[in-house]
């Protein structure tokens, strides 16, 4: 079984879609399909071109995408999160700062009491991500 998690945008999945392609190092070509792809209904000009679904392939794993259908609204809040586990500290660090790049930080990266380096942001489009390095091994 693959769970997929599925991000809603409000007109600027393109945007996010080459973001987060860049820092998790998108595998293959990226599948997009776009409004214009959908038969029988009627899209409005500007909205045309904008994702109607997009699968995102990574090392580790698959992330959808899509633009919020014409006129609806998205909202996101704190209670889900995106965890990354990285492999090396140095990836943890790498990735936090580019998750970071014009967000926020929720939480610095800081050893914990549970035998990780975690910290999170909430990126440029709201999206929270968190960030858990073992760092001791039983």
């Amino acid at each position: 079984m693959l769970l997929v998690p599925y991000i809603t945008f409000e007109g600027n999945a393109e945007e996010a879609l080459e973001f987060y392609g860049g820092i998790l190092g998108s595998t293959e070509e990226i599948n997009i399909m776009r409004y214009t792809d959908m038969q029988g209904m009627e899209i409005p000009e500007d909205y045309q071109h904008k994702i109607l679904h997009a699968e995102l392939t990574y090392p580790g794993g698959v992330l959808y995408l899509s633009d919020a259908f014409p006129g609806s609204k998205v909202s996101y809040n704190d209670s889900i999160s995106f965890n990354i586990a990285p492999e090396t500290e140095e990836e943890l660090n790498q990735l936090f700062n580019a998750f970071l790049e014009g967000g926020e930080v929720l939480q610095p990266l800081d050893d914990t009491f549970w035998g990780a380096k975690f910290g999170s942001v909430k990126d440029k489009f709201g999206i929270h991500w968190s960030f858990n390095f073992t760092t001791t091994v039983d």
